[in-house]
């Protein structure tokens, strides 16, 4: 709840866990006197890898907090610089150093810290934690209290009021007075189950590794295969041109030889036909 610094009326909250350190300006809720608020929460963990896969830090450890948060860390990193600028630290901060007065939070402190919230990327070093817990808030509200309940309450907690308006009952009085003064907050879980946000790699090393060998497998199979074709198709290119020349140079002495036989049989059978005129010629 913030007491001072607010121009509101009313309660400011912020659901957290135990070790986070509630940051009410930034992240708080509000509800105002006369109303009652539910408040219904699922709650929601996260883990973020570490470099190079992701940006968070495991070795990173503060000073004043047991749990890194980047809430926590801001406050260290304003911390340092509002001590080192003005030799003293808002009342709100850790730290055993001395508290500013009125005139060095308003002069000093706040101005300083004003110039850490305009740049605080550059400002402050801190990374988005390895581990953490949220939680995801849903809001409605409702008017507080009814009459016969604000009655109850007023006598309940003994409200005595010293000037009771003329022809208004006093539990009514009371009613107005709880109205204008008492806030009501119901929190509750939505749901009694987790919501969990795991950061995984991409790729891990034994997956790059597979991913590589098949790539590699599967490029190399399809050259050497190609290879292969290409060799067949010009070994086969080659026996097939061979056969066909081959089979030309038979043919081309094939044709050769046969006048060649024809020339020999004709001689063979003009000397068969001599022999017999020649034999017939002797018998007469």
């Amino acid at each position: 709840m913030e007491l001072l610094g607010n121009s509101e009326l009313g309660l400011k909250f912020i659901v957290h866990t135990p070790y986070q350190t509630p940051v009410i300006n930034a992240m708080g809720y509000s509800t105002g006197p006369g109303q009652k608020a539910f408040v219904g929460f699922n709650k929601n963990k996260v883990s973020n890898l570490y470099p190079p896969w992701g940006k968070c830090n495991p070795e990173r450890k503060l000073t004043y907090a047991d749990h890194y948060t980047v809430e926590a860390c801001a406050i260290e990193c304003k911390l340092s610089r509002v001590v080192a600028q003005c030799q003293c630290k808002p009342y709100y901060f850790p730290g055993d150093f001395d508290d500013c007065n009125y005139e060095q939070l308003s002069q000093c402190a706040f101005i300083e810290i004003a110039k850490i919230n305009a740049n605080f990327g550059e400002e402050c070093d801190c990374p988005i934690a390895c581990k953490n817990e949220e939680f995801d808030v849903k809001l409605s509200y409702a008017s507080f209290p009814n009459i016969p309940y604000g009655g109850d309450l007023g006598k309940k907690f003994k409200i005595t009021l010293p000037e009771v308006q003329p022809g208004v009952p006093e539990y009514g009085t009371q009613v107005q007075y709880i109205r204008g003064n008492v806030v009501s907050l119901d929190l509750y879980y939505e749901s009694m189950s987790e919501t969990e946000t795991v950061q995984n790699k991409a790729m891990d090393s034994t997956a790059l590794l597979g991913s590589i060998g098949g790539h590699l497998g599967l490029f190399i199979g399809c050259s050497v295969l190609t290879a292969v074709e290409f060799l067949e198709c010009i070994i086969m290119s080659t026996l097939g041109h061979c056969k066909t020349a081959k089979r030309k140079r038979e043919l081309s002495l094939k044709k050769t030889h046969e006048p060649e036989l024809e020339e020999n049989n004709h001689s063979y059978h003009n000397k068969a036909h001599f022999n017999e005129n020649g034999n017939g010629s002797s018998d007469v």
